[in-house]
């Protein structure tokens, strides 16, 4: 895993404690330094990225997702061969390593896309609703406003089957409060239709 560089805390190592994580890519000595003592107690070794260990071939990879074939009401999905959408995948770029590198194991270097960020939760409806609002929606929307235009929420769904809660004010959230979305999706879907509608 690339450890954040915003993730100053060693004690946040903590959340990959019984994960299948097994090795830690920092940005620089100053990282691998400051987080090495409590990765050691995790048994998970630390390496400045950019320099793979001896016997790992890095690769440069893509960060999995789709591709929408054009804006409009409804964005499509652009389809492969199969009809169906097509998502991104390191899985050519690993066999060809392997095969270029018998023996090496392989890494993938794979940065996320804008707005590299990651959130988690226990519960779903929770976690939604707070990636909702990241994203610039309202996570209490209904049916007929954005992102629910021509469905129901399925926020409201699962909220009123019990699963979970949309409203923020309920949600207890590490990191401080959300006062602004950390990635505009709506206003970039917003200008995406206008553009769109202009053409």
């Amino acid at each position: 895993m690339r450890w954040p560089r915003q993730w100053s805390d060693a004690s946040l190592l903590e959340m990959l404690r019984g994960t299948p994580v097994n090795y830690l890519l920092v940005e620089d000595g100053t990282a691998a330094g400051r987080l090495r003592s409590a990765a050691e107690s995790l048994r998970l070794p630390v390496t400045i990225a950019g320099a793979a260990p001896s016997g790992v071939e890095m690769v440069q990879g893509d960060w999995p997702g789709t591709k929408a074939m054009a804006p409009g009401e409804n964005e499509h999905m652009a389809a492969g061969p199969t009809g169906e959408p097509w998502i991104d995948s390191n899985g050519w770029k690993v066999k060809l390593a392997e095969a270029l590198h018998p023996g090496s194991e392989v890494w993938v270097e794979a940065a996320p896309t804008a707005p590299r960020l990651l959130v988690a939760g226990t519960n779903p409806v929770n976690t939604d609703a707070v990636c909702m609002a990241l994203m610039g929606y309202d996570p209490m929307a209904v049916r007929g406003t954005p992102p629910f235009e021509t469905c129901d929420s399925t926020l409201a769904l699962a909220e009123a089957a019990g699963i979970g809660t949309r409203d923020l004010r309920r949600i207890e959230v590490a990191g401080g409060p959300i006062r602004e979305p950390a990635f505009d999706f709506a206003a970039l879907r917003r200008q995406r239709r206008n553009a769109s509608a202009k053409a």
